[in-house]
């Protein structure tokens, strides 16, 4: 019998968004709750989240047993009502234009661009040179009070400035201090609301590492790197309780990761500077968590 995944219908509707209102008027979709699904309650049904979301409200009118698909055919071969709204689904969402292809090379290109020009301002001993004037900290002039610190996280949130989209900062106001490294995750769709915070990421996977067996945590680790697109930030949290420098931000610019065999190309800010870096599977086997978070609030 023919069927769907999960995982597959997160695949095909990764990069779509689907509009509520729209969706609430279609008569092919009468019966599925879509504002149920539409978790930041932003209108539109966009991320994996989301889309999961979307997906067990489908699956309430099948009848295969399981959570994880939806029956396509019936036992005489005929299109189920799942694969029907199913259709409808597929013809209503869109390309999502924020959350695509285009805005992870804006990205990519952007983080290129600040290491480039400006890389020798991220090292741990240097002045950081903002670019974003909505930072709570001037912008375009050296700031001697950030020698001495860590700037991962500052790297990350001017890329995304640099970009076209708006960083997260503390506060929701739309300007101020950007979240510490570990923290990031708090602005993604999934977390968002429960942290009181506005959406600025749609969250493409994650894996709570330091919970996965050790004989699994590299095939698990590789599975999750093998979403990762350019574009994507791929956030850490280090092993431990610290905040201030307990995790990091790298802003992934090509994934050649493979199975396991290649790498993914990062730009980031290390101690000495910002910097390209080529990280195996092994550089995250380490870590307690992996989020990746692909920017989708414009500016």
């Amino acid at each position: 019998m023919a069927k769907i995944s999960r995982s597959d219908f997160l695949t095909q509707t990764r990069d779509k968004s689907l509009d509520v209102g729209a969706a609430g008027a279609n008569p092919g979709l009468a019966g599925v709750d879509v504002k149920k699904a539409d978790l930041n309650r932003d209108g539109k049904i966009k991320g994996d989240s989301e889309n999961a979301a979307l997906f067990t409200e489908v699956d309430r009118f099948d009848r295969d047993g399981s959570a994880q698909t939806i029956a396509l055919q019936d036992p005489a071969g005929a299109p189920t009502k799942g694969a029907r709204i199913l259709d409808v689904l597929a013809a209503a969402m869109k390309p999502d234009g924020d959350g695509g292809a285009g805005a992870g090379a804006k990205v990519a290109e952007a983080a290129r661009k600040l290491v480039a020009e400006k890389g020798q301002n991220y090292g741990v001993s240097a002045a950081w040179v903002n670019v974003d004037p909505n930072h709570a900290l001037p912008a375009n002039v050296p700031l001697g009070g950030l020698k001495g610190k860590w700037k991962c996280n500052l790297f990350a949130g001017n890329t995304v400035y640099a970009a076209g989209f708006q960083p997260p900062y503390y506060g929701n106001r739309g300007s101020g201090e950007y979240p510490n490294a570990n923290q990031l995750y708090k602005w993604a769709d999934k977390y968002a609301a429960q942290f009181g915070n506005k959406t600025h990421f749609q969250l493409g996977g994650e894996l709570a590492v330091a919970s996965v067996p050790a004989e699994q945590r590299e095939a698990m680790v590789l599975e999750l790197l093998k979403q990762v697109k350019p574009g994507d930030l791929i956030i850490v949290d280090h092993m431990g309780t610290d905040v201030a420098d307990g995790g990091h931000c790298r802003v992934a610019l090509n994934n050649a990761i493979g199975d396991g065999g290649g790498t993914i190309d990062c730009a980031q800010a290390s101690y000495d500077a910002a910097v390209t870096r080529a990280e195996t599977v092994g550089a995250f086997t380490g870590e307690e968590h992996i989020w990746i978070l692909r920017p989708n609030k414009p500016r």
